[in-house]
């Protein structure tokens, strides 16, 4: 699901990919190193940039790859604008 994901946010113009599970800590301790795994031989040209404050990867044509968590019953974290 995680080469889905990469692949769909590298062939979209701004597309929005969101991750969800109950806890985002778990989550990003789980599927960063998956994605760091993947992309470590990913050309710099199209690789995204993590942005840890934001819990993202973020892709040169705008898309990107967000981890959500629905800590403490918030569930509008999951949500997104388009996705």
């Amino acid at each position: 699901m995680t080469v889905i994901a990469i692949e769909a946010a590298l062939q979209n113009i701004n597309f929005q990919i969101h991750f969800g599970a109950p806890y985002q800590n778990a989550l990003r301790d789980f599927l960063l190193p998956i994605f760091r795994q993947i992309i470590e031989d990913c050309p710099e040209d199209i690789r995204p940039i993590w942005k840890q404050h934001e819990s993202k990867w973020v892709f040169k044509n705008g898309s990107y790859i967000k981890l959500c968590g629905a800590n403490n019953g918030q569930f509008d974290n999951l949500r997104g604008n388009k996705s």
